[in-house]
């Protein structure tokens, strides 16, 4: 998506708002409530794979219609009521032709995303999950290759055709999930809160999920660290843009350099997975955000043309795979398993807030402001480097990734808690 925007003039600023913003209003408003629901629910096809069912087809037919928001942004042009509605918005109508299907496709991808996660650990045993998890990563990247290698640079000129086809794909492979994957029992939860007579509103759903999703110190630092991580993977959008723009290596060069590191993660994500089992989680993901942090520091001061980015993004792009793996394993056994659903849509409901009230925006206008700044800085051992507006994301990420790091160390204290490494029980 950030490439398309680019290629039609779209502003960095409308930029962040419709790969950030939208996206985390969205998962604000949906996931709590479809969580919720999903966690208690039972019916004859479990209670995770009716939401799958119902979602995917919305979600595959939105991804595939998205790039021809052009086509509806010549209508809208063309329109003197539709143009107007975009000067009085202060938008371009390619952006908002964007932003519209871009917020139906989140719309059912917010329904599917924590549907599916939550499936997964009801199905996956949890002295298996650091390897499943290494294992599913693995077909993640080799998806991310292809995406990266072959068709990031055909984005510009058959973006239809690529849309299409990973909708379709989408659409087969969620169908199968539905079809093929057979959900367990599950006991009949349990609510915190008391009810009034016998009556369940919304007033009481609201109570009940706040209670059940926010009196646990554990789980907010937990969720703490899961907002910086996911914070830095909404930047990773914006990143494309360094090697292109600054350094001059065009659109094929960067995206087939950037898929590199998703092929050697192959090699590394079931030792990584098996890792994760036999250290737990938490040290795991204490290691792999250190790692970020030094790495993200040495690539805004290093990288300087082809071959140290070549090295850079092989080295963050390991990494980053590195501590998403352990981040999704540290939240899944952090959890209660009787309220994953909810608990997960919690940290993603202030994922939300945190990204579309302060880090979007602020990454937006940033890039905004800095837009044709370029400084030439000489550092020891390095000599001239030149610094645009984008190599600044680096920096960024590393301090990000820093946040994360006490957030988890926070986190580890309250764990130690509720029995450690030894005897955990997660809190209801």
């Amino acid at each position: 998506m950030p490439v398309i925007l680019k290629q039609h003039g779209v502003s960095d600023m409308e930029i962040a708002f419709i790969v950030g913003s939208i996206p985390s209003i969205l998962m604000m408003l949906i996931n709590p409530v479809v969580s919720y629901r999903s966690d208690r629910t039972r019916s004859l096809w479990g209670r995770r794979i009716p939401f799958l069912a119902w979602a995917t087809p919305f979600v595959s037919l939105f991804l595939a219609i998205t790039p021809f928001a052009p086509d509806l942004a010549r209508i809208m042009g063309g329109d003197p009521w539709l143009s107007g509605i975009c000067r009085g918005l202060s938008v371009s109508p390619i952006a908002l032709a964007f932003g519209v299907f871009v917020c139906a496709f989140q719309a059912g991808k917010c329904v599917v995303t924590p549907v599916f996660f939550s499936l997964v650990r009801d199905v996956v045993p949890v002295g298996q999950f650091g390897r499943f998890m290494s294992l599913f990563r693995v077909v993640a990247a080799l998806g991310t290759f292809v995406l990266t290698f072959w068709l990031l640079s055909h984005v510009e000129t058959h973006a239809k055709a690529v849309f299409s086809g990973v909708a379709a794909l989408n659409l087969v492979v969620f169908a199968a999930v539905c079809w093929f994957v057979k959900e367990g029992e599950h006991p009949i939860v349990v609510d915190k809160v008391a009810t009034n007579g016998g009556r369940k509103g919304l007033w009481y759903a609201v109570r009940n999920y706040c209670s059940e999703c926010f009196s646990s110190p554990l789980y907010w630092w937990m969720y703490g660290a899961r907002l910086f991580v996911n914070a830095v993977a909404m930047l990773m959008g914006f990143l494309i843009f360094f090697p292109q723009y600054e350094l001059g290596l065009g659109l094929e060069t960067s995206a087939r350099l950037s898929a590199w590191p998703f092929l050697v993660w192959l090699l590394f994500a079931y030792p990584v997975g098996l890792l994760l089992d036999r250290w737990g989680s938490i040290r795991v993901f204490s290691l792999a955000l250190w790692l970020n942090v030094a790495a993200y520091l040495v690539s805004f001061f290093v990288v300087t043309g082809e071959r140290s980015f070549a090295v850079s993004t092989l080295f963050t792009g390991l990494l980053f795979c590195m501590v998403m793996l352990a981040q999704t394993v540290f939240s899944q056994t952090i959890i209660h398993p009787q309220r994953i659903g909810q608990l997960t849509s919690a940290n993603a409901m202030l994922q939300s807030i945190a990204i579309v009230g302060v880090i979007s925006p602020l990454v937006g206008w940033f890039l905004s402001a800095m837009k044709g700044y370029h400084a030439v800085m000489h550092w020891p051992l390095i000599g001239a480097v030149k610094v645009g507006p984008y190599r600044f994301i680096h920096l960024i990420m590393a301090v990000l990734f820093l946040a994360a790091v006490f957030c988890l160390e926070r986190a580890r204290r309250e764990w130690r808690k509720f029995g450690g490494p030894d005897a955990y029980r997660a809190p209801l």
